[in-house]
């Protein structure tokens, strides 16, 4: 399969991601930053694998990409590795001026369609040529190395971290300090220092993909020797800049769970941190906040210890998740139940993926537009983190009107969708009790369902049927179950859930995490 590598400047993030999807929709594998450099993965490497499997190198070209330095290393590196090489223009930007106009070219600013279609059909006629050679280019790597490593040689003890207390953890609040103090405070002992590469790879990873902070948690800002995990919210400036991969790395048996948040979506950041900020008694305890543009200083290659930098390389290792995580909450609701799911799912080896919609609102239920269009922002989201985690099966975890979004989710391709669930859990479902279940099994579009049927939940209870239903989705199967069984739903009853009470710590433990990893082996 043709497989291509995109390199752009973010500020063509939009358009780059476009052309991704479209080459995606046209059976032509990607090479795209957004969506194979994962949290935790040295980014050097992966630039120089993803440059030497592609066969055609692109460059999107702007007034801001014919000046980044990096782009240019990029393609002197896909020169070396004889790549085709397709320019394509976004502006009226002069490209005799960069680098090497002899390569094919392509106007994408006039018309994108036109553009696009162009670049089609150069990648089909040349798909069947011979693969090119392949070469290393050590001065590139040697080169650009050092951008990409923390300056944490200075080690100056830190000032601004107050002394631990109440059982070895920091006392309550949000603590900004800078990156040398981090590492200071917290990896100088012998036990802690094989944790160092771990901590860069996170820090190059969110430096890379522009984020703001990181703020950390859990036992390893606690005074213990060995941490039992290492938890952190990386922090964008905007929601579309989080790049929706929810990865995991493991450090001698330590595992890492790293959340994404935006400042333009303060409630969910408020919720990740109120779930870093309490000990397992519910008590308050402090959380470290470390702000990137304060504390990132490039042009460094040396670690703290002046020690080669391969020398931890081999206490971090890739895991494999049994799954992704979806949750999906309903109406008038940001989801704060997700602080009950993550650590659970996470501590499981689950990627743990929240959806939240910001339309929310109950005339949701009435107006048929903004139903369809909360739908559609739901596919588009989906779609991304599949491709992002291309092979890894996806689960979903859906509450009220999440119920709907997914069910409509479904509904919406009369054959076999984009994407595919392997479990789904229903909890206060107001989808129709017609709904059949086993059509979506045939089509490949889910292998296994459990519905939570509580008989006091009463806002099921009031969802119209009949001729006064709204959508002809709606219904009560949230109270009554469906009336389509078959072998892959299965519906449990009881009387003591209502309509907001089911999510809770222990159900997920005891019954649904259990259900889920009992299906992560299952293919459609």
């Amino acid at each position: 399969m043709t497989k291509v590598f995109i390199s752009y400047s973010h500020s063509n993030k939009d358009i780059a991601r476009k052309i991704a999807y479209d080459l995606e929709f046209n059976e032509i594998d990607v090479w795209y930053d957004d969506f194979e450099i994962k949290f935790g993965d040295n980014i050097i490497a992966k630039l120089e694998d993803g440059i030497e499997e592609s066969d055609f190198f692109l460059v999107l070209l702007s007034e801001e990409s014919i000046t980044s330095n990096y782009i240019k290393m990029e393609i002197e590196f896909s020169i070396s590795q004889n790549k085709k090489i397709i320019l394509i223009s976004l502006d009226d930007v002069k490209i005799e001026n960069f680098l090497y106009p002899q390569y094919n070219f392509i106007d994408f600013s006039k018309s994108y369609s036109k553009g696009f279609k162009s670049l089609i059909n150069k990648i089909k006629q040349d798909k069947n040529q011979d693969k090119n050679s392949e070469h290393k280019y050590n001065d590139y790597i040697d080169s650009i190395k050092k951008d990409y490593i923390l300056d944490i040689i200075n080690n100056v003890e830190p000032k601004s971290i107050p002394e631990f207390y109440n059982n070895s953890y920091l006392p309550k609040g949000t603590h900004v300090i800078r990156i040398n103090e981090f590492f200071y405070r917290f990896t100088s002992i012998k036990e802690r220092v094989k944790y160092r590469q771990a901590l860069v790879n996170i820090f190059n990873f969110a430096k890379t993909k522009q984020a703001k902070s990181i703020i950390f948690g859990g036992s390893f800002i606690t005074s213990k020797t060995i941490p039992s995990d290492i938890d952190c919210i990386l922090v964008f400036e905007h929601t579309s800049e989080i790049p929706g991969d929810f990865s995991k790395l493991v450090v001698d048996n330590t595992p890492i769970d790293a959340y994404y948040a935006s400042l333009d979506d303060i409630s969910i950041l408020q919720t990740l941190i109120s779930s870093f900020s309490k000990d397992r008694n519910g008590n308050e305890i402090g959380v470290i906040k470390i702000d990137l543009e304060d504390s990132y200083i490039e042009n460094i290659h040396e670690f703290i210890d002046n020690s080669p930098i391969d020398k931890y390389e081999n206490s971090t290792y890739s895991f494999k998740p049994k799954g992704i995580l979806v949750t999906v909450h309903g109406l008038l609701s940001r989801a704060e139940w997700n602080t009950k799911i993550a650590p659970i799912a996470s501590s499981q080896g689950w990627i743990f993926a929240p959806y939240v919609y910001k339309t929310n609102r109950v005339d949701l239920l009435i107006r048929k537009k903004k139903r369809k269009k909360v739908v559609d922002e739901f596919r588009d989201w989906i779609f991304d983190l599949k491709l992002k985690y291309k092979g890894i099966p996806i689960s979903i975890i859906s509450h009220s009107f999440g119920t709907y979004i997914i069910a409509q989710y479904l509904e919406g391709f009369d054959k076999k969708s984009p994407v595919s669930f392997q479990s789904i859990i229903l909890t206060g479902s107001i989808i129709s009790r017609d709904f059949d279940w086993y059509k979506h099994y045939m089509n490949s579009k889910v292998i296994r369902v459990r519905n939570e049927v509580a008989i006091n939940d009463n806002f099921v209870k009031i969802m119209p049927e009949g001729f006064l239903k709204l959508d002809k989705m709606f219904g009560k199967s949230g109270v009554k179950g469906f009336n389509n069984t078959c072998h892959i739903l299965e519906e449990k009853r009881n009387n003591i859930f209502d309509h907001n009470n089911v999510i809770r710590a222990d159900v997920v433990e005891t019954l649904w995490m259990p259900y889920l990893n009992a299906n992560s082996q299952l293919k459609s």
